[in-house]
């Protein structure tokens, strides 16, 4: 399957360190799909976004803020004014990442973040239960976006569906 450029979903996160995984069991669930990305940190979006990216999915795990395995999901209008997008375990946090690729001018695409709550991210331990089904969760609906996108391109210049 060719890989779509123009939509990109890019799993964050060590699958080395429990709940921090979170990204990478979600790119797991994913494998199948071309536009799902894996990568450790934000800086790397860096290298995977470019100026034709015009929907960017991020999958990342957070801090906890209240009940490990919570799904936040945030979008472009709301990445100012959410905490979640400042709640990053990395070094460079997410946000200030997002805001260097506007400032490059690198990216003005539309941005969903799914930030899934852990627990524990200490090195060498395993998924607790909760972030494990947060994971089957945000990978089905990631599934069913990248659908609807397919969908999308197979309308023709009118905007209308072809009746076969």
């Amino acid at each position: 399957m060719k890989r779509n450029n123009t939509v990109k979903v890019v799993c964050l996160g060590n699958p080395f360190r429990g709940d921090d995984g979170a990204g990478y069991r979600v790119a797991e669930q994913l494998k199948d799909l071309p536009e799902v990305i894996y990568a450790n940190t934000p800086a790397d979006l860096l290298n995977i976004v470019t100026k034709e990216t015009r929907l960017l999915i991020i999958v990342d795990a957070v801090n906890q803020i209240s009940q490990p395995g919570k799904i936040h999901k945030v979008t472009s209008s709301e990445i100012s004014v959410k905490e979640i997008a400042s709640r990053s375990t990395h070094t460079i946090p997410l946000k200030k990442i997002l805001e260097l690729l506007s400032a490059l001018d690198q990216f003005r695409g539309e941005i969903v973040i799914y930030g899934i709550e852990g627990r524990d991210f200490g090195e060498g331990q395993p998924m607790s239960d909760e972030v494990e089904r947060a994971c089957q969760t945000v990978a089905a609906e990631i599934r069913q976006i990248l659908a609807e996108e397919r969908r999308g391109r197979d309308l023709n210049p009118r905007g209308q569906r072809p009746l076969v």
